[in-house]
């Protein structure tokens, strides 16, 4: 099967990339490289069409070294549609994952606040109660909306707001610019047709060396993404303080609040009446 030599899955992260690329590499010709490592170690991408370049670069070192022409492709690298056209113009193809954004943001700063601040997170909604009592995140409730960037100061609130921010800002970018590339994480770990109709779309085509790779991760007893339970974002949205409450507010606020709503029902996410409510007391 010949695939296409090149292919970028843009997305925030709190999406399944590492579970996708585990798949996408168990394809003897297929290269997936996950997140801002090896090729792409610095702290921001690299310029895309510098990313084509290196990915050209690396798709030529392995045909040389008798591997073939492999499809060489990112995930996690970029987070929004501006890496798009650089990719389509190489001959390869484009794709993001999006999230309902209240369970992507509380699944990144659970992560983010163990690997960054070295807080081991209970699970669920008490992670939020830990962080207040150990004095890393504020538990009082904030004056108003202008002020929480200057009342946000604790690690975990810069953390908290940081993610809310870079979230709303990429699904955005791709539900608007490119929505024929949007996936939804919701089916691609819950419906084996869906994942394997657009892995297939992402690569050009399937074999049946794909097809296996897909039912053994599916099948697979530790995988955390198939059956897993989880909070639903009005669970999420009481569990956050009324300080974090806020500063989501505000990620949306920052922009036409509106429109990045209407964005997000295009895709089937519709936020907790009270998020709606609280938009249009502060807008």
């Amino acid at each position: 099967m010949t695939f296409v030599p090149y292919f970028n899955i843009a997305t925030r992260g709190g999406s399944a990339t590492g579970w996708i690329a585990t798949i996408l590499q168990h394809h003897p010709g297929v290269v997936c490289l996950h997140g801002r490592r090896g090729l792409f170690g610095e702290s921001l991408p690299p310029p895309p069409a510098e990313a084509v370049r290196r990915l050209a670069t690396e798709r030529a070192r392995l045909r040389a070294s008798g591997e073939g022409d492999k499809s060489v492709g990112i995930i996690h690298v970029y987070y929004d549609s501006e890496s798009r056209q650089a990719f389509l113009d190489a001959g390869g193809t484009f794709a993001s994952i999006v999230r309902n954004p209240l369970a992507r943001i509380h699944s990144l700063f659970t992560h983010h606040c163990k690997l960054d601040l070295q807080h081991t997170p209970p699970p669920g909604a008490t992670l939020y109660r830990s962080l207040i009592e150990a004095d890393l995140a504020t538990g009082t409730k904030l004056s108003s909306l202008p002020f929480v960037t200057i009342e946000a100061s604790r690690p975990a609130d810069v953390l908290f707001l940081g993610i809310c921010q870079t979230v709303v800002d990429s699904d955005f970018s791709n539900i608007t610019q490119a929505p024929g590339s949007v996936v939804l994480f919701e089916r691609l770990v819950t419906e084996r047709a869906y994942l394997a109709a657009w892995l297939a779309s992402v690569l050009g085509g399937t074999d049946d060396i794909l097809e296996r790779a897909i039912d053994a991760e599916l099948d697979r007893p530790q995988n955390s993404h198939v059956g897993e339970a989880r909070l639903s974002p009005d669970a999420i949205f009481d569990a956050w303080p009324d300080a974090y409450r806020k500063l989501f507010l505000f990620s949306i606020l920052m922009g036409d609040w509106e429109a990045t709503l209407a964005a997000y029902a295009s895709v089937g996410f519709e936020f907790p009446q009270l998020t709606v409510e609280l938009l249009r007391e502060h807008a």
